[in-house]
Formats: C-alpha cells, structure tokens, sequence
C-alpha cells in the first residue's frame, strides 16, 4: 500500500483511473481495498464522486458486492482512525453506535435503494444484506421491512429465498411457528445444502419456546 508521503493530496485522475480499472474488473478485490484507502486517507466519505461511481457500478452489475460493501462504507461506515466494518453478512460485526450519530434520513433513502435493487433481483443476496446492515446500524429491527419481504412469499409463491430467510428473522422474535415454517421450507426445498444450518436454527427455536 502507498504511504501517506507519496500522496500529499489526491491525484486529480486517480478515481478516474480506478474506474478504468473496474471497467476490465469490476470486482477487483486490490482495487477495491486501494479505493477504500483513498477514502480514509482523504477522507472522501462525502465526495459526490464515490457514491457517483458506485452507483454506475451498481446499475452494470446490481448484483456486484464489493460496490454494495463500498456504499456501506461511504454511507455507514467509521470514520477517521476506527476500525473499518463492512456490512452484515461480510464477516464483520457492524453494531449500531459504531459510527456515531445515524442520519435517519440517509437510512431511509439507503433502504429505498435497497428496495429498488431487490425488485430488479430478487434472488440477489447482496441488497438484502445491505438493508440487514443499515437497519442494524441505526437501531431498528427488520420487522420494519415483514410487509415488504412478504412481497416475495405468498403462498407456495416464493420469488426470493432471502426474504424467506428475512421472515424467519422476523418470526423468530415471539413466533416461532411460523419461523419453523419458514426454516423449513429452506431447510427441504430451497437451501438443502444448508440443512444442517436449518436444523441448528430450528432447534434453537424450540428451546426458546
């Protein structure tokens, strides 16, 4: 990694560059830590041009991860000298109060983004996680969000094994039948090869009942 003395100020291309550098590889994993660097360095967390260029990447690939991990950074995560964090599911523990003050209306319009991405790939893990990191960095349950996961399961209808999984989240704090329910169906039909997760969750569940 540069030192911080070869880089006095932001060279003007380098973002530029960057996206040069996505374009061959949009997931890029030494790209994407050098462009995390750039934004703690230069403290670009608000720079219109980060969440520009995650967007462009984001609208080519919805499904990319790592530009759903960088929004989460620029938009969630610590900032000055703590300890990074990525978003929930991304092997890091992000804990509300991590980062501060949360402005709510930053939660909302993140979660709406979330929301749109979802209705274009329902199947894509990457924005339902990302919502699973912005409620939980601003205190709020994802009971919020029973009405809109219950889009994508109705009936013997499922459009989304992640909103199955969300439900049983949900159902897991004080209805654990109905989150058997839903463990169950991953459990035999749509995440077999998870079963012994399943069967975990599930025993968990009857234990707290």
């Amino acid at each position: 990694m540069a030192s911080e003395s070869h880089f006095p100020t932001l060279p003007p291309k380098e973002l530029s560059f960057l996206m040069e550098m996505f374009a061959q590889d949009s997931k890029n994993y030494h790209v994407w830590t050098y462009r995390h660097w750039l934004v703690r360095r230069f403290g670009l967390w608000d720079h219109p041009r980060e969440l520009e260029d995650v967007d462009a990447l984001l609208k080519a690939d919805v499904r990319n991860n790592s530009a759903w991990n960088h929004r989460y950074m620029l938009r969630f995560g610590p900032r000055g000298d703590e300890p990074d964090a990525g978003m929930v599911g991304s092997g890091a523990d992000t804990k509300a109060g991590v980062h501060g003050v949360v402005d709510e209306e930053i939660v909302d319009s993140e979660l709406e983004v979330a929301k749109n991405a979802i209705l274009k790939a329902p199947e894509n893990r990457s924005p339902w996680w990302y919502a699973r990191g912005v409620l939980r960095a601003a205190s709020r349950g994802l009971g919020e969000w029973e009405e809109f996961a219950g889009l994508f399961v109705t009936g013997s209808v499922i459009k989304s094994t992640h909103a199955v999984e969300w439900l049983a989240d949900v159902y897991a704090e004080g209805r654990e039948e109905e989150a058997v329910q839903m463990l169950t169906l991953l459990r035999e039909k749509y995440d077999p090869v998870r079963k012994n997760y399943w069967d975990y969750r599930i025993k968990m569940l009857g234990q707290v009942a």
